[in-house]
């Protein structure tokens, strides 16, 4: 059987508890299994078992704040289309123009794996657009026949309307057609602050303490 070199080392230069000390730290076993197999490997009389116990290295973990950070880092990408359509209407704000939106039809997916998608169809400045704005109303709990009657055809809305931006729908909202509020530039800045407050702001915090622990384990290990 071979012992660990530092444990040969020391039972050579006849430091036999110095020995049976590093044995325990060496393979992680109790004072009565150690002092058994220092003095089996001397030769001298020991209990028949002659193999150190087997040893598991323990499986990999990632640390609880790694963890954590990777979760908050998810949270804030899967949300990051929100701020951006903001930072989108916030740069062409200055195209925005209030006008009439008259509904025409109205537009129900409720899909299992995407969830509820539901939007206005009609006429604006002479052009047939679509209105996608879930704070109008809400979709989940009205269901379609009462998303219908809230927004019957011929229903006039009074909308913030600019052609020049995309018709892509940035998490079920529209671009184009935005629902009116007094303050337009207030109203798509109070969307970027709820980010940064939800998402961007735990991030951080997370950021910070995960640092903060890493420099510790660091400090522990130079201790050591």
């Amino acid at each position: 059987m071979e012992l660990p070199p530092a444990v040969q080392s020391a039972l050579r230069a006849g430091q036999k508890i110095e020995a049976i000390k590093r044995l325990r730290e060496e393979w992680a076993i109790d004072l009565s299994e150690a002092k058994r197999l220092v003095e089996q490997w001397e030769g001298e009389p020991a209990s028949p078992a002659n193999t150190p116990p087997a040893t598991h290295a323990p499986s990999p973990r990632l640390p609880l704040p790694a963890l954590l950070l990777l979760l908050a880092f998810a949270w804030a990408l899967v949300n990051a289309v929100t701020p951006l359509a903001s930072l989108l209407v916030l740069f062409h704000l200055e195209h925005y123009r209030t006008a009439p939106f008259i509904v025409e039809s109205l537009e129900y997916r409720d899909d299992p794996e995407e969830g509820l998608r539901w939007g206005l169809v009609g006429q604006v400045a002479g052009r047939h657009e679509r209105l996608y704005a879930p704070s109008l109303a809400d979709g989940h709990r009205l269901g379609y026949r009462g998303l219908q009657r809230q927004f019957p055809a011929g229903l006039e809305l009074r909308v913030w309307y600019n052609p020049e931006v995309t018709d892509t729908l940035f998490q079920g909202r529209s671009l184009r057609l935005l629902p009116y509020s007094p303050n337009l530039r207030e109203s798509e800045l109070a969307h970027l602050y709820e980010w940064f407050g939800y998402c961007l702001l735990p991030l951080a915090l997370i950021w910070g303490n995960a640092v903060v622990w890493e420099r510790r384990q660091k400090e522990a290990v130079t201790r050591r």
